[in-house]
């Protein structure tokens, strides 16, 4: 194998072990969130798609921008209670994920 190998598998070893970290440590998060979120969110609006940190809600279209606010506080108020350093949510509202993205609402 050799020494060079040996290091660089050492390397990679690391690598993952903290990326593993990372990325469950994420992951607890986004499961925090989305459990708050269905305690305050009515029957209408439904969780339907994960894609990494973003996820999809239908709502009802009137009212689009009030639910979309009340999931993006809802969710910087569960990270709150996790982290010392706050986190920073966006929230869209559209027809479409492109729409959506189009659409963010930040601060």
């Amino acid at each position: 194998y050799g020494w060079a190998n040996w290091n660089k598998t050492y390397s990679e070893i690391l690598k993952q072990a903290f990326s593993a970290l990372i990325q469950g440590t994420a992951a607890d998060l986004m499961k925090e969130c989305c459990v708050e979120a269905s305690k305050v969110l009515p029957e209408c609006c439904r969780f339907f798609l994960q894609v990494h940190d973003e996820f999809g809600y239908y709502v009802p279209s009137d009212g689009a921008e009030q639910y979309a606010r009340l999931i993006k506080k809802t969710f910087e108020d569960a990270s709150k209670q996790e982290w010392l350093v706050p986190i920073k949510f966006t929230a869209g509202v559209g027809d479409n994920w492109y729409e959506a993205k189009k659409n963010e609402m930040g601060e």
